[in-house]
């Protein structure tokens, strides 16, 4: 394109022996390549009907060899001023001093040549990239990382002068040989000679990172905690697996599970790579912080995910007993119906993340397990306010994503013996008799006088 219009040549002419003139030409006296530029003048004397006017110009040694340059022929005859022809610089003049002259059709004639016409070459736009790759047509580099854009060198004895544009606008202060790209955009450059400009085609440079997401797929016992979270009992066996899909230009990934449950001197967490762990999923069974690390192929473009939480809860393993109350030696498991049993968890966690839940199946033996209303810490007592006869008692303990169940304990309650006494319970007998007295009962044991007799039957003689 052309950089500065300078002075214009003004030349008059007339051609002897025609009675045919112009005056008044007029053309810049610096163009670049590709430029168009007026050729300007003045019709004094007429020309025929059906004149017209070129513009020859010359070679860079002087030389006039048929080198027309009008875009145009300019049908102009009469007397007229003002007249104008738009000359186009070929793009593949060498730059140089050119001559130019006008040539009219009818009848044919040369006018004077304008001399000195400075034709500069339009500077070289283009340059090269660094650091990137071919992502389906496109120049991409690493998001994080910086792409290199570089002009290419001037011809030898020329210097240029740049500005680099991103979406044809200046960048501030980019007005080196070299542009570090760092976002995606529309880069381009503006080059400048001591005579001409010229600016690039635009190039489209994008930036990329792989998608770096990780998930657990759902299944027994794994709970969901949030979206970058889960909670399973001890036992259990999760997948985490990447969540993304490459898109165009990317033909796949490389995969590197990461895990930081290690510790530098100073107590700080360490991320480290799991060895052989290197596809895009990996089962875990225990608690801890997983990562994983994404690279784009091609590319080698790299990101790892966000923390992915893995927490393994403890089976809270206990069993039942019959606990003894302060006034006994001994526990027991058959009551009589004003009696209560004290039945107490072996292992006892209060104040943290254990739960309890009592239950009782009735008639004993049936399976049917209600939780106990209330019944719900390490102990409780058994009395014919939960059940007025013989039932199965087991502790449900819960530790978050765990739970268990205990052994069973079943609790007997006895009705109070029934006692008929005969002949009665009202005897007389003379002084120095006995009589015998018998008991028909549903009882097992019996004492008579705090133990003094034993038996169902006793002979009685003393009054009483």
């Amino acid at each position: 394109m052309r950089k500065v219009i300078l002075s214009l040549a003004f030349l008059g002419f007339s051609w002897s022996g025609f009675a045919q003139s112009t005056s008044n030409e007029s053309l810049s006296l610096q163009a670049c390549q590709g430029d168009t530029i007026v050729f300007g003048f003045n019709i004094t004397s007429p020309f025929n009907i059906g004149n017209t006017f070129s513009v020859e110009m010359s070679d860079a040694s002087g030389n006039f060899a048929g080198n027309f340059v009008s875009i145009n022929a300019l049908l102009a005859y009469g007397v007229s001023a003002g007249n104008e022809i738009d000359v186009l610089v070929p793009d593949n003049t060498t730059q140089g001093v050119y001559k130019f002259r006008m040539i009219s059709s009818n009848p044919v004639a040369i006018s004077d040549t304008i001399d000195n016409v400075i034709i500069g070459a339009n500077p070289q736009t283009g340059f090269s990239a660094y650091n990137w790759f071919d992502k389906a047509g496109e120049l991409t580099f690493c998001e994080g990382d910086t792409a290199l854009l570089v002009v290419d060198a001037p011809p030898i004895g020329q210097s240029y002068t740049y500005q680099w544009l991103n979406g044809g606008a200046p960048i501030a202060g980019e007005t080196g040989d070299t542009l570090f790209v760092i976002a995606s955009g529309t880069y381009g450059v503006e080059v400048s000679s001591n005579l001409c400009d010229a600016t690039s085609m635009d190039t489209i440079v994008n930036s990329y990172i792989p998608p770096a997401a990780v998930f657990a797929q759902g299944g027994a016992g794994i709970n969901f905690v949030g979206i970058d979270s889960i909670r399973m009992c001890k036992g259990t066996i999760a997948t985490l697996e990447h969540l993304g899909f490459p898109g165009p230009g990317i033909l796949g990934f490389k995969y590197q599970w990461l895990k930081d449950d290690s510790v530098n001197i100073f107590g700080q967490p360490v991320i480290y790579p799991l060895v052989n762990d290197t596809l895009s999923s990996i089962t875990v069974d225990t608690s801890g912080s997983w990562f994983l690390e994404i690279t784009s192929i091609p590319g080698g473009c790299k990101d790892t995910s966000k923390v992915y939480t893995v927490i393994v809860d403890t089976v809270p393993a206990t069993s039942t007993l019959v606990q003894n109350w302060p006034w006994q030696s001994l526990p027991s498991n058959t009551l009589c119906l004003t009696d209560s049993a004290l039945l107490t968890a072996q292992d006892t966690v209060l104040g943290s993340t254990w739960e309890y839940q009592w239950q009782v199946a009735y008639p004993s033996g049936s399976n049917s397990w209600l939780n106990l209303a209330n019944d719900t810490m390490p102990w409780m007592v058994v009395d014919t306010s939960i059940v007025a006869d013989t039932a199965d008692y087991r502790l449900l303990v819960t530790n978050e994503a765990c739970s268990f169940i205990t052994n069973e304990q079943t609790i007997n309650f006895v009705n109070f013996p029934s006692i008929l006494i005969q002949p009665g319970d009202s005897l007389g007998i003379c002084v120095y008799d006995s009589v015998l007295v018998s008991l028909q009962s549903n009882a097992l044991n019996f004492a008579w006088n705090g133990g003094l007799y034993t038996g169902k039957q006793n002979f009685l003689s003393v009054p009483g």
